[in-house]
């Protein structure tokens, strides 16, 4: 996963994904309220789904997790989410 934030953008690994939100395993700098894009990368598949997210909760030295905010991608979101499922099993 790619975070970016302002003028920021840093790797980062998904520990816990569902289609409302996502916990973000990285001690990065962030504070509750703020606005991410997160860039979500299914390696197996080589696609990268694109949105935006506010953190919702930081857990220092650890991780942050973000609520996502486009309410209309969550079909495609499932869809994704799926995917990744799938490329995990196999």
């Amino acid at each position: 996963m790619c975070i970016g934030a302002d003028d920021r953008s840093v790797m980062a690994r998904s520990v816990d994904i569902s289609t409302s939100g996502v916990f973000v395993e990285r001690p990065i700098p962030v504070q509750p309220g703020e606005q991410l894009q997160l860039f979500l990368r299914d390696q197996q598949r080589n696609t990268i789904f694109r949105i935006n997210a506010s953190v919702v909760h930081v857990k220092p030295g650890v991780g942050f997790g973000a609520a996502f905010k486009t309410q209309n991608a969550q079909a495609d979101l499932k869809e994704f989410i799926d995917s990744l499922l799938l490329s995990n099993a196999a």
